[in-house]
């Protein structure tokens, strides 16, 4: 894990991101984020376990947890490995950098890491935050009904292996799992949760994503808090929502953890923890 702390560290607090490449990045605006007040932790993805597809368990976490390509129908692939990970980065954060605000960390991935983040936050109540860039399918996206990747595509490209093997049982049947995302998205309640999607990424569905989020929201109400607070219809490009306790921004462009993302989720934190 590489940390990147600002000038005035006291009682900073962090974003921690799932990375896919060590720091230098055109994608991490490292001034940026430290100028505006955050610590930076990076964890790159492939230091917890590799991404060689295809049921690859052969180093990293999978090797010490005795994973193998003969898994149980139930037992976690990669997503969940990463997450893990992450979970160990703050482990070190709490017990080693006290000069940090370990009680707000945000926990951030793009893509297959923005699912990473997203039940990264779902099982380990520490962050306070989650956000979710362009995660698609298996992340904020809606697995019923929905208009970008289907779990064809996975088992196609071979990266099935980011789920467990139960995965693949809803090949063609999506819409008859008896569950959606949102359900993943409420046991992030009622912490803070940030969704951002782009115009041109089809894969990751970005109609579905902003829905999920509008129907997720419902658990943050009940439990006293505001979700999604945004108009009534469908979000226009430039769209960033952060009035409820979850965010939701809608740019321009595609597939990617863009400068104007980082900017737009550090004003939903600015406007909760500063």
């Amino acid at each position: 894990m590489e940390l990147f702390i600002p000038k005035k560290a006291e009682r900073s607090p962090v974003l921690l991101h799932i990375a896919f490449r060590q720091v230098p990045d055109r994608y991490i605006p490292v001034e940026e984020i430290t100028d505006a007040g955050y610590a930076l932790a990076v964890v790159v993805y492939t230091d917890l376990v590799n991404e060689n597809l295809n049921g690859d368990y052969s180093d990293g976490i999978a090797n010490h947890f005795g994973t193998t390509e003969n898994r149980a129908d139930d037992e976690w692939g990669k997503i969940g490995m990463w997450a893990y990970g992450a979970s160990r980065a703050i482990d070190y954060l709490i017990a080693e950098r006290k000069e940090l605000d370990t009680s707000k960390v945000a926990v951030i991935g793009h893509s297959r890491l923005g699912k990473t983040a997203l039940w990264c936050a779902a099982q380990d109540e520490r962050f306070y935050a989650a956000i979710s860039n362009d995660s698609g399918y298996g992340g904020a996206a809606s697995s019923k009904h929905g208009e970008g990747e289907r779990i064809n595509d996975f088992i196609n490209y071979g990266s099935w292996d980011w789920f467990c093997e139960n995965f693949k049982k809803f090949k063609d049947a999506e819409d008859d799992k008896p569950y959606d995302q949102s359900f993943l998205l409420a046991l992030i309640a009622p912490r803070l949760l940030a969704v951002g999607s782009a115009k041109d990424d089809r894969g990751a569905d970005p109609k579905s994503e902003f829905l999920t989020t509008l129907h997720t929201s419902r658990a943050w109400s009940i439990l006293g808090e505001k979700g999604l607070v945004c108009p009534d219809r469908l979000p226009q490009t430039g769209d960033l929502f952060t009035d409820g306790n979850i965010c939701y921004h809608y740019r321009e462009n595609r597939h990617f953890l863009s400068r104007w993302d980082w900017n737009a989720y550090i004003k939903f934190l600015d406007k909760k923890f500063k």
